[in-house]
Order: C-alpha cells, then sequence, then structure tokens
C-alpha cells in the first residue's frame, strides 16, 4: 500500500523489480470469494450493509487480529476498525483496506495480479514485496 508520495528514486526502484520479476509471473488473480474465504480463515469478521454497491467488513479486536491493530500506520491510529470491502466487479477481486497497510499487503500477497496488472511497474513492485513477507517459501514465484 503507497502510504507516501513517490520519488524519483522510488520510481526507479519499482520500474528495477518490474524488469526483473515481470517475464517470470503469470495471472494469478483470485475472486473476491476466494479473498473472502481467506480472511474469514485467518480473522474474525463483522459484516456492514452495503455501502455505494459493496459489501464491506470489519476486522474484529480480538486475539486473531492484535497484530494488525498493534502495528497499524501512525495514519491509520485513529481507525477505530479495520475494514475492507471489494470494488468495481467482485469476481475480479479488486479490493480496498481501510485503517491497515498490512492488511491491504496481505490481502495483494493472496490476491495476485490480473494480466493487465503485471504491465504495472507498481503493482508489480508492490505484489513481489507482499509476496516476500507473505510468502516467504516463494511458492508464487516457482511455479
Amino acid at each position: 500500500m503507497l502510504t507516501q508520495k513517490p520519488t524519483k528514486k522510488l520510481i526507479a526502484n519499482w520500474k528495477a523489480v518490474h524488469k526483473q520479476y515481470k517475464d517470470k509471473l503469470c495471472a494469478n488473480c483470485k475472486s473476491a470469494a476466494e479473498i473472502l474465504d481467506y480472511i474469514k480463515s485467518k480473522y474474525t469478521l463483522s459484516e456492514y450493509k452495503n455501502f455505494e454497491g459493496n459489501q464491506v467488513y470489519g476486522i474484529e479486536r480480538d486475539i486473531k487480529s492484535v497484530e494488525l491493530y498493534e502495528n497499524q500506520d501512525d495514519i491509520f491510529k485513529q481507525c477505530e476498525k479495520i475494514l475492507f470491502y471489494f470494488t468495481d466487479v467482485p469476481q475480479k477481486g479488486f479490493f480496498s483496506v481501510e485503517g491497515s497497510s498490512a492488511l491491504w499487503n496481505e490481502i495483494l500477497a493472496v490476491r495476485g495480479l490480473t494480466k493487465e496488472e503485471i504491465n504495472n511497474y507498481y503493482l508489480v513492485a508492490e505484489y513481489i514485496s507482499c509476496l516476500k513477507k507473505y510468502d516467504p517459501n516463494n511458492v508464487v514465484l516457482k511455479k
């Protein structure tokens, strides 16, 4: 999750990562249902009514989510609840998170990328960074 203004150095790094990995990646984007199943297996969720056509889920503060809440970025410390929802076409797994860049990163690692997104140097760099944290055995990159 990008939480700072991009610098020329940051952009150059993204482009270098993209060049290194883009040909090793294949489209592997999971659906919203698959992502939701993963999140439900890890965290306790509460559901909220649709917001602008999106089903919204809150991550409950409990033993399963301690790390998420204790390690919130400073910009999210005021958020009482970490929320996520699927945007655009739900079957494509496009999502948004409010309150935790760690959850956004975790979901991106699980979700994967579409064919089109593999051409985006920022998304590939972000995805690779997330995989290194959430897929330490590099299962995705070994395929």
